[in-house]
């Protein structure tokens, strides 16, 4: 298996340096605080199923649209330059896909885990002749992405479980934008992905991996810490690249190209470690809040995903991908 691997041009004043370092003391008492306020044997006993992530997005849809993005963005802003603005960052995704979309003159386009549609509609408004179908597992986002859809009719939203996708077209162009890191099986997703890709078309991933030179987790509180992060993303665990790369190559999809993006989110991520930390200055009373049942452990889940998921990029434990994969033209 051969892949062409980038690092992706960066400009280091995109990192605000007044942010300081997590040390391991620090880390270790960022953990209790968050055991402390859930319950350890609550957070490590909880089972990561399908209701799990839809009620994780469905309560966390009001926390990305009050702090992050008025138009439903859910992912990470890439930035390219200190001077761009937070939504021209979020659109970084989106413009990149439409780029393989216009070059190629894709036609039809799928997309996994559209979450409040904020990718899709930026694409079916701009390319009206281009038909997509998006997939989400949580009604309340395919709600508000039906809400804001291209008035040209060109994009179809339905609610699906894309592990166990189920549709009866192929496609130019398949893409997902932090979302298959939640798929149980990815191995035998892109499987699947491969099967329903037209000869010639792409699949287009950008999401958080464990980097393949990635040096092992040694420290107890490390290990504490990155289960910790894991659950704060929802999920059992984080993927490595390998796994994904590996899955493609026995699909028989080329792997193209792998860019590595990790320092262009950085910024962002430091934003929310700043902003988690402050948070955490209250500890006491998001304990009473969230063992009241006022406060969700979904808003628990975001204050610990935005306060350890920079330490592990920062350790180049995790790295922030676009993954290229492309169907050969004659059939397999």
């Amino acid at each position: 298996m051969t892949h062409h691997a980038v690092t992706a041009p960066f400009d280091h004043e995109l990192l605000d340096h007044k942010i300081p370092d997590i040390d391991k003391e620090k880390l270790e008492k960022y953990c209790q605080q968050i055991y402390s306020i859930v319950g350890r044997e609550s957070i490590d006993n909880e089972p990561i199923q399908d209701d799990t992530v839809s009620a994780y997005y469905k309560i966390s849809r009001i926390l990305y649209r009050h702090f992050h993005s008025l138009h439903g963005a859910m992912h990470l802003p890439i930035a390219e330059s200190p001077s761009q603005k937070h939504h021209e960052k979020l659109l970084f995704q989106a413009k990149a896909i439409g780029h393989f979309i216009q070059k190629n003159s894709y036609k039809q386009v799928l997309e996994l885990g559209c979450g409040m549609g904020f990718n899709g509609n930026y694409l079916a408004k701009k390319l009206v002749n281009v038909q997509f179908t998006a997939l989400d597992l949580t009604p309340a986002n395919l709600r508000f992405a039906k809400k804001n859809a291209s008035a040209s009719g060109n994009i179809h939203f339905l609610q699906q479980n894309f592990d166990e996708l189920a549709l009866n077209s192929t496609y130019d162009l398949i893409y997902s934008v932090e979302t298959l890191c939640h798929s149980k099986d990815i191995g035998l997703l892109i499987k699947k992905l491969s099967k329903q890709l037209n000869p010639g078309g792409r699949i287009i991933i950008f999401d958080g991996y464990i980097k393949s030179k990635a040096r092992n987790l040694e420290t107890s509180v490390e290990k504490k810490a990155y289960k910790l992060m894991s659950w704060g993303f929802a999920m059992e665990r984080f993927q490595t690249i390998n796994e994904v790369l590996e899955a493609a190559d026995q699909s028989g999809l080329q792997i193209v190209q792998t860019t590595d993006f990790s320092k262009n989110v950085l910024s962002n991520l430091l934003a929310f470690q700043k902003g988690a930390m402050h948070v955490l200055n209250y500890t006491w009373l998001l304990k009473a809040l969230t063992r009241l049942g006022i406060l969700p452990n979904a808003l628990i889940k975001q204050i610990t995903a935005g306060l350890l998921s920079a330490y592990f990029v920062r350790i180049n434990y995790i790295g922030y991908y676009q993954i290229e994969l492309k169907k050969g033209l004659q059939p397999q």
